[in-house]
């Protein structure tokens, strides 16, 4: 809720607003922004996200030739990935993923006069307020402690000092856990079967 009125904060005046009134009401978004409605929220920011990263993608498919065969590479990565032919894992290591990876950040970085730092910034923070949610539907408490980290500099930058601090002092309790109260950490830790 914080991260995503973090986001509606660094994007006022630049537009966020008025594209986000295009897919829901004027009312519903004034939530949004302040993090208020935080389900519709998110889905806003996912799919404004994926236009932005379509746009990308489409510009460098032009522009560069053989990523189209990347592209294809990763499709197919997907299809086996959903018929348990092969894990998640095996994808994020996988050539195809780090090539693609890294032409789409480059892009993105360098080459993309269309998008402003602004813009990008929000989708940096839009990354960082995934990361949670992945974290807790997975189960993993490492990923969980990585987003909480990942989320302190955020909220002083959008002017809430006041969140940081909580965050930072659960932060270092969950760390001194393992040394603490090695039982609950063991429990912790213990990953979710696959």
């Amino acid at each position: 809720m914080n991260l995503l009125g973090a986001m509606g904060q660094f994007m006022e005046g630049n537009g966020l607003k008025e594209i986000l009134e295009a897919l829901f009401s004027e009312n519903a978004v004034v939530h949004m922004l302040t993090g208020k409605a935080v389900h519709r929220a998110f889905r806003g920011h996912l799919l404004l996200g994926q236009c932005l990263t379509d746009q990308n993608v489409s510009t460098i498919i032009v522009n560069e030739p053989g990523f189209e065969r990347l592209v294809k590479a990763l499709e197919q990565l997907y299809c086996q990935v959903e018929n348990s032919e092969i894990d998640v894992d095996r994808v994020q290591e996988s050539d195809s993923m780090g090539k693609s990876v890294h032409a789409v950040a480059l892009k993105k970085d360098l080459n993309y006069p269309e998008l402003s730092k602004t813009w990008l910034n929000n989708q940096h923070v839009l990354r960082v307020a995934r990361r949670p949610t992945e974290a807790d539907r997975t189960g993993y408490w490492q990923m969980h402690l990585h987003a909480v980290s990942d989320c302190l500099p955020i909220f002083p930058a959008a002017g809430h000092p006041n969140y940081m601090k909580p965050a930072y002092m659960y932060l270092q309790n969950m760390t001194a856990l393992e040394i603490e109260n090695h039982e609950v950490f063991q429990t912790f830790i213990c990953y979710p079967a696959k």
